[in-house]
């Protein structure tokens, strides 16, 4: 083992003799300069919570009126722009904040016939396609441990 750092070092010291920092140096402007080209697609995410009443019709005990809170989960996808973002999380926030203010401390049975999670992440999908003019993935959280995913990135 003593020889195979010895026998490292010696290799790293030929390198810096021979020029190895200057070509080190060239790789990594070479790397950035490919990454600046090359609009990279990414995605950004943030979570949010609206409180919603609703009841499930026919349904045993979620028939009768009752309330969640739930969090929201949104992942879009661009490319980085020449500002450097996709898109500023500002923007991204209020967007997602005007259209989930659409349902927050709403009865959802006025909004849809049968309010059920996955019903309700198709309608967030839906909205916030529309609002923010992206790809995206919503996960919306029914309570804790239970949640449901409309990922339209998987379509893209």
């Amino acid at each position: 083992m003593k020889e195979n750092k010895e026998k490292n070092s010696k290799c790293t010291e030929k390198t810096k003799v021979n020029g190895g920092e200057k070509s080190d140096l060239n790789m990594k402007k070479r790397e950035s300069e490919e990454l600046e080209q090359k609009p990279k697609k990414m995605r950004l995410g943030i979570i949010d919570y609206i409180d919603c009443a609703h009841y499930l019709p026919g349904h045993g005990k979620c028939g009768r009126v009752h309330g969640h809170t739930y969090k929201i989960e949104v992942t879009i996808e661009g490319k980085v722009q020449e500002n450097g973002m996709v898109i500023d999380f500002y923007d991204l926030k209020k967007g997602v904040k005007e259209t989930l203010a659409e349902y927050d401390h709403r009865l959802l049975n006025e909004l849809f016939e049968f309010p059920s999670s996955e019903h309700l992440c198709q309608q967030l999908h839906t909205r916030l396609f529309e609002n923010l003019g992206f790809p995206l993935k919503v996960r919306v959280w029914e309570g804790e441990g239970k949640w449901c995913e409309l990922d339209g990135l998987a379509l893209s």
